[in-house]
């Protein structure tokens, strides 16, 4: 059963792409390959394009709906504020068969759409990625009374409506049926359909971007060095990684990729948890390209990534395919990805456990090769787009037949 299919991925306009954002595009053109297909996005501009492959991709204009205070509000709000009527319009005038959405931030504009799509009687599925930090943001907020009240009353509200009303949640792997249970969502609408891995990182970075990147971060074959890649904010974990360096007993380096948003934000951090006092031990890189990102993977010793909230972290793939050990956290779809033979898992928040399994891989080149080796062969066995997006296509197709 052919159909016409849109997969819609939710982002506010002009942020750095993120995992789901990422993991929508990279599903949508392995499933272009299979069945006619287009994919939406939220844009600070309309326009459309045909890409290589089939699948063609629109844009839609979105910007805050708070008026002339958008201007002035907090990033935080600005971000839950951005909407897409044009987007919205476009699902009322094509009216596709199904829909597929794809990262629930901001979940406001992720529930017009749903809106959308049930006043027109049009079914839709939702992938889980960003699942694990609506369900529970008591993982990440912790105590934090006022920030977790807007996040109930501007996020996880809306989420939750959304998640409701889906005719199918494609969780990312075997684990997230803890979040699905938590969210209430029956049995018989959850489908397992994981993430894939980057080829690209996988490719050999050439000789002179290794050593660029290696001059650039100080890198070498003396002393063993870490990569962390991801927002530096609460839910990837920076606070607990940064507070573990002050706690290693070994000599090891770490580099902390990652786009710095704000400089009173990284100012922040880097008083908050004492960076200067660690002198050589961390380096900061800011926003890096695909090319230079595969060389510095492809030039340090393992990844390590202690998010405290996350479902199927695409980073960690890609880590993983460039044989690298990885040390992170057991939450979410990580377990799924990394265990004791691929490398080492730690409780969120535990800074000495992650200082001691930092240490431990330092320590041996040997294990960190093992564990490296173990996770890239579980990288090619399990982790693939173009079997997911089959898997996807029978989910379509299952939820069609049954609104007949």
């Amino acid at each position: 059963m052919q159909g016409n299919f849109l997969s819609i991925i939710v982002t506010p306009p002009g942020y750095k792409a993120s995992g789901g954002v990422m993991a929508g595009m990279e599903l949508s053109r392995s499933l272009a390959k299979l069945t006619p297909y287009q994919t939406a996005l939220m844009s600070d501009k309309s326009e459309q394009e045909q890409e290589s492959g089939g699948l063609i991709i629109n844009r839609f204009h979105s910007e805050t709906c708070l008026g002339i205070m958008g201007k002035i509000a907090p990033r935080p709000l600005q971000s839950v504020s951005i909407r897409s009527p044009a987007l919205s319009d476009f699902i009322s005038r094509t009216k596709p068969d199904l829909i597929h959405f794809h990262n629930p931030h901001p979940a406001g504009a992720l529930w017009e759409f749903a809106q959308t799509c049930l006043n027109h009687n049009i079914p839709y599925v939702i992938s889980s990625h960003g699942f694990v930090e609506c369900a529970d943001p008591s993982r990440w907020l912790g105590n934090q009374m006022i920030k977790s009240f807007a996040y109930s009353t501007l996020v996880r509200k809306a989420f939750i409506k959304t998640v409701n009303h889906a005719h199918a949640v494609l969780l990312t792997s075997p684990p997230e049926h803890t979040t699905a249970d938590l969210l209430q969502i029956p049995n018989n609408k959850r489908f397992i359909v994981t993430n894939g891995f980057d080829r690209f990182f996988q490719e050999q970075a050439s000789l002179s971007e290794k050593n660029q990147i290696q001059q650039l971060f100080k890198i070498d074959n003396q002393l063993p060095a870490f990569l962390f890649l991801g927002n530096h904010t609460a839910n990837k974990g920076i606070d607990t990684l940064l507070s573990a360096c002050h706690k290693a007993q070994a000599d090891w380096r770490l580099i902390i990729g990652g786009a710095i948003r704000s400089t009173q934000e990284h100012d922040n951090l880097l008083n908050t948890y004492k960076v200067s006092e660690l002198g050589n031990r961390v380096v900061f890189t800011d926003f890096l390209s695909r090319e230079e990102l595969r060389a510095l993977y492809q030039s340090v010793d393992g990844f390590v990534f202690p998010s405290k909230a996350d479902t199927l972290p695409l980073v960690v793939l890609d880590a993983m395919v460039a044989k690298l050990p990885v040390i992170s956290t057991s939450v979410g779809g990580i377990p799924y990805q990394v265990d004791d033979s691929t490398g080492r898992l730690v409780d969120p928040g535990d800074c000495e456990a992650l200082a001691q399994k930092l240490d431990e891989l330092a320590a041996s080149e040997e294990l960190r090769k093992k564990l490296g080796t173990a996770g890239f062969h579980r990288v090619q066995e399990r982790f693939n787009w173009d079997m997911s997006a089959h898997k996807a296509l029978e989910v379509y197709q299952h939820v069609m037949m049954h609104q007949r």
